[in-house]
């Protein structure tokens, strides 16, 4: 009998841990600031050309971008170059001062036709909660294979405003800005809906890992563990 509980818990010990090892490193990417509202296509983002769209930062970091990108024909073929960019203030002509490029990312525009949704992916990177940040687009394609940003025609998006070669526009980006939440940062934005005792991280982790044993105790059962005993094969009769 100790040796069927010491085997039954030893499993669940054994689930739990696997669980718990899974969740320290889970990372997933959560939408933080979107403005989704139009797609009205921009002028291409072509060679000499650049569209620079200035965004309020998340409160921890970046580590997406998704772009609405269009082009005129299918079988165009070109690479658009976004990078985040920091933005050190407004110049006297209404032009963002864009500083240090923090990330760079490019997209093969043969990869899709005519109009679709691309993300760009790359590491996180830290950036000052409500800081005002901008996406730069450029590509040396000309402009009959340039891709076409989706848009806004009109200002929808408090958080920042469209330049096209530096002059400003009433339009914003068709975009969304992600950021990499591990578990601590999924605890931390859970926060504001969690009741007292459940807004503990430490008591979510210990629920976490007796919900898990539990699973891996159930499990072990389903599996036949529970069968301490032996069938012996068929009797012989005379």
């Amino acid at each position: 009998m100790a040796r069927f509980f010491f085997r039954q818990w030893a499993a669940a010990i054994l689930v739990a841990a696997v669980a718990a090892l899974w969740l320290a490193t889970l990372n997933i990417q959560l939408i933080d600031k979107l403005q989704i509202n139009g797609t009205a296509p921009m002028r291409p983002v072509s060679s000499g050309h650049e569209l620079v769209q200035t965004v309020t930062a998340p409160g921890d970091n970046i580590s997406r971008i998704d772009l609405t990108l269009g082009k005129g024909r299918a079988d165009a073929e070109g690479r658009l170059r976004l990078q985040l960019v920091e933005v050190r203030g407004i110049g006297a002509v209404g032009m963002p001062d864009l500083g240090k490029t923090l990330r760079e990312a490019t997209l093969d525009t043969g990869s899709f036709k005519y109009t679709t949704a691309r993300r760009f992916e790359f590491e996180p990177v830290a950036v000052n909660p409500g800081g005002t940040y901008a996406i730069r687009l450029t590509s040396d394609d000309p402009d009959d294979i340039a891709v076409m940003p989706g848009a806004s025609p009109s200002d929808v998006y408090s958080g920042g405003r469209l330049y096209i070669d530096g002059t400003p526009t009433d339009a914003d980006l068709y975009f969304a800005l992600f950021h990499d939440a591990g578990p601590g940062r999924l605890m931390e934005k859970m926060a504001s809906f969690r009741p007292f005792p459940l807004n503990s991280a430490a008591v979510i982790i210990f629920i976490f890992l007796i919900g898990a044993a539990a699973f891996g105790w159930l499990l072990w059962l389903v599996a036949g563990g529970g069968n301490t005993g032996q069938t012996g094969g068929p009797s012989e009769t005379e």
